[in-house]
């Protein structure tokens, strides 16, 4: 009875440092922690302070305090857990360049499945996590930090409360704290808001994942005044990106994430369509147009261009419907693929063009270059017919390989002047 009620509470404080010390040793971890309280009243792991010479750095802990009945702990079971202080620092290895290899379909089933069993542990847990930060660093130079964060879940609920602290990127970039929820729910997982930038938000992330049929997902973006909407169905193998309202601003879009664009637009319209993105990714095919208004880069304007491009399994093309230099300039190019061994294999390409009104491109083009200001005043001497070209590479058949020069190709273009009719005497 004396020994029962020694290690219920004065042993277990005494025992305890020593056999966590032990094993904690064996796995390469050095330091020390305490424990308050006791079994039967309730106990805490605090002081908590390990480093190691691996990738965990170092960890501490102010405290860490389980809830636990006895019946279902003698089972192995807690019914929560509360952490108070938890900082970790990672030390991350050095980027090698990874070797070339043939990499396994994803398996995207594997991994619903693998929710489905760890929300089953989660959900019935109570969860209150506070202060848990987080620093990385590789080389010796920073890599990314978390500041401190609160994670919070009440027993038995779907809902889980998020207080996520300033995020610094690789890059630098410091994203912004904020407070979001997430449902994991038996068949979908959706997050309310999520603003990792300021002018870009996510609104109603929700995945589905219905235990018959693949799952699905869905969400609405918002880009300052611009509103996306963002679907994935067939399992994720087809998706599909409209914009809804409003327009973006890319130059101003593109600053939010530190990229500075050397010109100037805006996106009036956009449509983009993918299919085959599931299993492998490399299978992809789809198809992009959009609409671009005011395009400007130093004192050149384009008021308006209609841009398509399609990925099929054996080619790929691309159409320009612009308004530049006074004129309708249009424009269709055609590349052959071939997807063999999962590369990207280019084969003879096609373009041609067709502008329509000579006379307003050649006064266009007056007013940048000086020395042409002369061809404008005689534009009544003759008449100009719309002019049309074609295009034709046919590359070497060697793989695509980024960064590479590029191969030898012999190109072959010709130009179409319609000749007048003569005048009449």
């Amino acid at each position: 009875m004396l020994g029962a009620l020694w290690l219920n509470g004065p042993g277990l404080r005494w025992l305890g440092p020593l056999v966590a010390r032990h094993f904690l040793a064996k796995a390469g971890l050095q330091g020390g922690l305490r424990i308050e309280g006791s079994l039967s009243g309730g106990l805490s792991v605090v002081d908590v302070d390990l480093h190691g010479a691996g990738t965990l750095a170092n960890l501490t802990v102010e405290r860490a305090t389980p809830h636990y009945q006895w019946s279902r702990l003698v089972k192995g079971k807690l019914d929560g857990l509360s952490l108070e202080g938890v900082h970790t620092d990672l030390r991350l290895a050095a980027r090698e360049k990874p070797e070339v290899e043939a990499n396994a379909p994803f398996d995207l089933d594997q991994l619903i499945e693998t929710l489905r069993r760890v929300r089953t542990h989660i959900v019935p847990l109570q969860l209150d996590l506070r202060r848990l930060s987080l620093t990385a660093s590789r080389a010796g130079k920073p890599a990314f930090k978390l500041e401190p964060s609160r994670v919070a879940h009440a027993a038995g609920s779907d809902e889980i409360t998020l207080d996520i602290g300033t995020f610094t990127d690789p890059n630098g970039h410091v994203w912004p704290g904020q407070t979001t929820h997430l449902t994991w729910a038996a068949e979908h997982v959706s997050l309310d808001s999520l603003d990792p930038l300021p002018g870009l938000g996510v609104r109603g992330l929700t995945a589905h994942l219905p235990t018959t049929g693949g799952p699905t997902l869905e969400a609405l973006i918002h880009l300052d005044d611009a509103v996306l909407r963002l679907e994935a169905t067939a399992g994720l193998a087809t998706a599909k990106l409209d914009l809804l309202s409003g327009s973006v601003d890319l130059a101003k879009a593109a600053g939010s994430f530190g990229i500075e664009l050397p010109a100037s637009a805006t996106v009036s319209a956009l449509t983009l369509d993918a299919a085959n993105l599931m299993p492998d990714p490399r299978a992809a095919t789809g198809h992009v147009e959009f609409a671009l208004e005011t395009l400007t880069w130093q004192d050149w304007q384009v008021p308006h261009a209609v841009i398509s491009s399609a990925l099929e399994q054996d080619r790929a093309t691309l159409t320009m419907r612009v308004q530049a230099l006074g004129a309708p300039f249009l424009l269709d190019g055609e590349l052959a693929l071939d997807r063999g061994n999962h590369r990207f294999l280019l084969g003879d390409t096609h373009g041609s063009f067709h502008l329509t009104n000579v006379p307003a491109a050649i006064r266009d083009l007056a007013a940048h270059f000086a020395h042409a200001d002369g061809v404008s005043h005689h534009r009544h001497r003759r008449e100009f017919h719309p002019i049309d070209g074609e295009s034709d590479n046919q590359p070497h058949h060697e793989p695509f390989q980024p960064r590479s020069r590029p191969a030898p190709h012999r190109c072959f273009v010709c130009f179409h002047f319609p000749v007048p009719p003569p005048s009449p005497s």
